[in-house]
């Protein structure tokens, strides 16, 4: 949501830290909102307990928080760098976060996202920061309705289901910091957020290897009922601490801070030139400080914090970052590229790819491989870099869809501007055999594929598509036996409810997922009976993809509400396919989504930029932060391609950028 930075005051050179908020936030008056709060909530705990507010401005055109700096590593940190606390340190952790926890429900405030990196392990004690989404009291949350807020591995049961929450909620979370620092992982840990939710909802917290006395705290703190879990008076008398002063209590281990290097941090900015107009307020420069953790961020940076509240936007606007570059290089390309895929081996990058020239030295400007108003397939040797043309296509061959067999023997294509389907023979640069345009549904060259996918056995190919152009009754998804090859079914067709924009088969083959303006859907491909794990939302869904053990269907959405109207909110959802529930990885405008072969990364691309998720975590690197719109993973899950190309007639790059992934 923004960068951190550490700062000097002007007069005695104290160091603060500055909270600038990015601005895709700033514009959300809902997020506005939530900032507002999160300074409120600070100002009101204040003193020893969490990081003193020194000056804020929520309503700034780029909206900003100063905090005193609090010396000291995250729990975080000290946990990973130097393992978990000995018995008597997590004890007395409990103590001082309890303290800490009182002094924030006596103000009225729960806090809400209480974990191992908001905590600072400062020499006086720990200090609990990031009051991002603490609430009042039993008050409603600003997220969209029953969407739970926090960080999922330390959330209460009640807030994983939605519900209001109380300081019951909070202690719940602090069972899970002291399990972790006692363990060095949470007591509800495991390979995604479906997992972890299961385990928070229905088991028993997993605490082997502790013994008494933080073991029964602990587990007192995990009981499933917030009514049978501690109040803090409760805690601090079980602790045994609760006369020590507050000085003494939990204080960080003498073990040296470990070197832990931030996750993709975002470019920072510079100070951009000339002096902001209008009305001043007293001079107030701060000097930000480059490669220091400040609180609860690490920051590369030079920059200065401003003389006026207005002038943080006006800065990053004429001093912007330079674009990253990518990691991995680029495919240089004649025509942009709408979507692309890697070969089985990866040696191979394929791209459709087209645009519509407007005069012809349009077209000659573009290059040997222009191919004016119609499209073609591009290819890469991703070694050599090397670019070949599949096929140049009359002016009704606008390719849309690609997908490589499981054994990279076949290359399928289907079209923007027809409901046929080619596939291509990858040895001989041959059509092997089309599917039929039309299959009786009488859509002629209206209807567009949108996506297509292969089953792992490489004997059925998924076709689904749309056509709004038409009337409603336009949308379709076909199941192709390629022995033939022959249309074997029709898994779904009909209403305007039904338009596909994305396919994929689960890694056994025996289910189908597919998703539009009909939300999510999955079917069992022996019976074709289909099941709406997601009703129609107030987006739409633009893709879906299996982790490869099959048991999470990720999909994502955004960019218009169901009727075309308007942007619609957006958001990753992570499905258990056994149970159907789902759990929100984020909010936000999101394009694509493809799962790395671990399972425990979900690559993405959307309005906020390129990113690469921990599933476990919630946590995301940014690749960086320019609107992507499709994306390809390398089989093996250390390379990335992706373009900034979108329309067919879009001018921002004929490129491919290639990502290294770590």
């Amino acid at each position: 949501m923004g960068q951190v930075f550490l700062a000097l005051s002007p007069g005695g050179g104290r160091k603060v830290a500055v909270k600038l908020i990015r601005p895709d936030y700033a514009r959300d008056p809902r997020f506005r909102e939530r900032f507002a709060l999160e300074v409120g909530a600070a100002r009101r705990v204040g003193g020893f307990h969490t990081a003193q507010v020194i000056d804020a401005d929520p309503d700034a055109e780029a909206p900003w928080m100063a905090t005193a700096y609090i010396s000291g590593p995250s729990l975080q940190d000290v946990v990973c760098g130097a393992g978990p606390l000995d018995p008597r340190a997590v004890v007395e952790l409990g103590a001082g976060l309890a303290e800490g926890l009182g002094a924030i429900h006596a103000c009225g405030l729960v806090h809400r996202d209480l974990k191992p990196s908001n905590v600072i392990m400062a020499d006086d004690g720990p200090r609990i920061i990031d009051f991002g989404i603490a609430q009042v009291g039993n008050a409603s949350a600003l997220t969209a309705t029953g969407a739970p807020v926090g960080t999922y591995a330390f959330m209460s049961p009640e807030q994983v289901r939605g519900e209001t929450v109380g300081p019951a909620s909070d202690v719940f979370s602090l069972g899970c910091v002291l399990a972790f620092a006692a363990r060095g992982h949470g007591p509800f840990d495991a390979p995604n957020i479906p997992a972890i939710v299961r385990r928070i909802l229905e088991e028993p917290p997993r605490l082997d290897g502790l013994a008494d006395p933080p073991r029964e705290l602990i587990a007192a703190c995990l009981a499933k009922d917030p009514a049978r879990r501690p109040d803090i008076a409760e805690l601090l008398r079980r602790t045994g601490l609760s006369s020590r002063t507050r000085t003494e209590v939990g204080a960080a281990p003498r073990a040296p801070a470990p070197a832990v290097p931030p996750a993709a941090p975002e470019p920072a900015v510079p100070p951009g030139p000339g002096e902001p107009e209008g009305p001043r307020r007293p001079a107030r420069r701060i000097v930000l400080l480059g490669g220091v953790a400040a609180a609860s961020a690490a920051v590369s940076a030079m920059a200065f914090w401003p003389r006026d509240r207005k002038e943080p936007a006006k800065r990053r606007d004429e001093g912007a970052a330079a674009p990253k570059e990518p990691t991995a290089g680029l495919l240089k390309g004649a025509v942009p590229t709408v979507v692309a895929a890697f070969s089985p081996d990866g040696r191979t990058v394929a791209a459709a790819s087209f645009r519509r020239a407007t005069d012809k030295k349009d077209e000659e400007d573009a290059g040997p491989e222009a191919i004016g108003d119609s499209g073609c397939i591009q290819l890469w040797d991703v070694a050599t870099r090397r670019l070949s043309t599949l096929t140049k296509g009359g002016s009704d061959f606008l390719p849309r869809a690609l997908a490589f067999s499981p054994d990279g023997r076949t290359l399928a294509v289907g079209s923007a501007g027809s409901d046929s389907v080619t596939l291509w023979n990858m040895a001989t640069g041959r059509v092997k055999a089309t599917l039929d345009r039309d299959w009786g549904y009488g859509y002629g060259d209206w209807t567009h594929t949108t996506s297509l996918a292969f089953s792992p056995d490489g004997r059925t190919l998924v076709v689904c598509g749309s056509n709004r152009h038409l009337g409603p009754d336009r949308g379709y998804l076909r199941l192709w036996d390629l022995s033939g090859p022959r249309p074997v079914g029709t898994a779904r067709k009909g209403g305007q409810e039904d338009v596909f924009y994305g396919v994929a088969f689960s890694p056994d083959g025996r289910s189908i997922a597919a998703c539009g303006d009909s939300g999510v859907r999955l079917w069992e491909r022996s019976s074709r009976r289909g099941t709406a794990i997601r009703d129609p939302a107030s987006s739409v869904t633009n893709a879906v993809a299996f982790s490869p053990d099959g048991r999470t269907l990720a999909s994502c959405d955004g960019f218009y509400d169901k009727d075309r109207t308007a942007f619609g909110r957006g958001g990753i959802s992570l499905w258990d396919t056994a149970t159907g529930r789902a759990t929100a990885l984020t909010q936000e405008v999101v394009y694509d989504v493809a799962f790395g072969p671990d399972g425990r990364h979900l690559a993405s691309t959307g309005e906020e930029g390129l990113k690469v998720w921990n599933v476990a975590t919630g946590r995301a690197s940014v690749l960086d932060d320019r609107t992507r719109y499709w994306l390809a993973l390398s089989p093996d899950g250390r390379t990335l391609a992706t373009s900034e190309a979108m329309a067919p007639n879009s001018e921002r790059t004929t490129d491919i950028e290639l990502w290294k992934l770590p």
